[in-house]
């Protein structure tokens, strides 16, 4: 393709390409303040990689805050991602790694199976209103958060 059509298209894309990219988000300025919030995740003293961590906010009211743990166990947590940070305030905290193992397939007489889960870390950790681990996020301070689970 050459010509003006070309020069035309290739303008388009371009002035496309600029004006979807790197502009003021009118809604990240309306969004609450983010602070620095990091941890890492344990059990049975070994690293929990893959882990899904959740700062949920006391009284259900807020912004929760959610970090996937890397193969050290540690996470940061993110409330608007892919920014970092979480919102200060009071959280009640799950933990969870589950890995689904699909069930075999089922014979033409067998009845077929729904697929199981295998829980990597206690399950009383998946509910954050049952979990018992808490955390506050507070302005000026560390905000690392180290969780040592137990069966």
């Amino acid at each position: 393709m050459r010509g003006p059509t070309c020069g035309v298209l290739l303008s388009s894309a371009l002035a496309l390409v600029i004006g979807c990219s790197g502009g003021p988000d009118k809604f990240k300025e309306q969004r609450p303040k983010v602070i620095p919030a990091t941890g890492r995740v344990t059990y049975k003293d070994q690293p929990v990689e893959g882990a899904t961590v959740t700062f949920a906010p006391e009284g259900g009211v807020g912004v929760a805050a959610v970090a996937i743990t890397e193969p050290d166990g540690k996470f940061v947590l993110k409330a608007f991602d892919p920014d970092e940070g979480a919102v200060p305030g009071k959280y009640k905290v799950s933990i969870v790694k589950i890995e689904v193992i699909p069930a075999p397939p089922a014979g033409h007489d067998a009845v077929s199976r729904p697929p199981t889960k295998k829980y990597h870390v206690p399950q009383k950790y998946e509910d954050p209103e049952k979990s018992g681990l808490k955390a506050e996020v507070a302005d000026g301070q560390k905000n690392d958060f180290p969780f040592d689970l137990k069966d």
